[in-house]
């Protein structure tokens, strides 16, 4: 009889037609059947490690992050740093995927917001969510063209398939009338439907002065800001990239 953890590896793998003609081999090759289950969950063992290894680079391919060997457990804890140990863990659990909360990475530039929030956004990956990074100047200018093409819809269901969506230097850039509205409608569509990690030198009550018109900027705040995970990073101290280089890292964190 087949054991529980080799039935298990049978239908993770869909082999379904295998496992039913196990017992028929077992009996007609006339062998042990600890030995047996045994090679063959190693064989199993091996496959599945490649198929979680195939599907997690082309997750970070698709994620496109902007540093994707950062990982969240590489990241400095240090009185200097936003982070605490406690903070990883969480971070690392992922619940605030499956609860729909948004992470907020705040601070001057430089300071590795982008790094934490690539490393963030690897933590995601690893559990199977599907991840997406942006540089905000490019989700504006990915908003107005599909606009132009009709398919502003079809773009933001687009996003909405992402379970983390990334968006590093919100507010850097200045919006027109035009692409303010976009902006508000994809954070309102995007409501419900997944989480935002957002690296920003503004913080959540100046999004107004971000975004150039206060009743907007404040709807956006309204939807996104209100978070337990914000995270700020100070000014003056050492930042992730300068802590790198100093431990001989390469391009992990920058």
């Amino acid at each position: 009889m087949i054991s529980p953890q080799l039935t298990e590896k049978f239908q993770q793998l869909k082999l379904s037609a295998a496992m039913s003609g196990y017992e028929q081999v077992a009996e007609n090759h006339d062998i042990e059947r600890e030995l047996l289950d045994k090679a063959i969950e190693e064989l199993f063992d091996i496959q599945l490690a490649s198929r979680f290894e195939n599907s997690q680079r082309l997750a970070r391919k698709n994620a496109a992050l902007k540093w994707p060997l950062a990982m969240l457990e590489n990241l400095p804890i240090n009185d200097e740093s936003p982070f605490s140990l406690e903070d990883i863990q969480v971070l690392g659990s992922c619940e605030w995927v499956n609860n729909m909360q948004n992470i907020l990475l705040i601070g001057a530039s430089g300071l590795g917001k982008t790094t934490a929030a690539s490393a963030v956004g690897n933590g995601a990956i690893i559990k199977g969510f599907k991840v997406k990074f942006l540089k905000y100047r490019h989700l504006i200018k990915a908003l107005v063209e599909a606009e132009l093409n009709g398919e502003t819809d079809k773009y933001i269901k687009k996003l909405n398939r992402m379970a983390v969506l990334i968006v590093d230097d919100w507010g850097l850039t200045p919006l027109t009338d035009e692409e303010r509205l976009l902006l508000f409608n994809l954070v309102e569509e995007r409501e419900g439907n997944g989480c935002w990690v957002i690296t920003s030198q503004f913080d959540v009550g100046d999004w107004h002065k971000a975004v150039g018109e206060q009743y907007i900027g404040d709807s956006i705040f309204d939807r996104i800001g209100h978070t337990k995970f914000k995270y700020i990073f100070e000014a003056g101290s050492d930042s992730f990239r300068k802590i790198n280089a100093q431990q001989g890292g390469k391009n992990v964190n920058k």
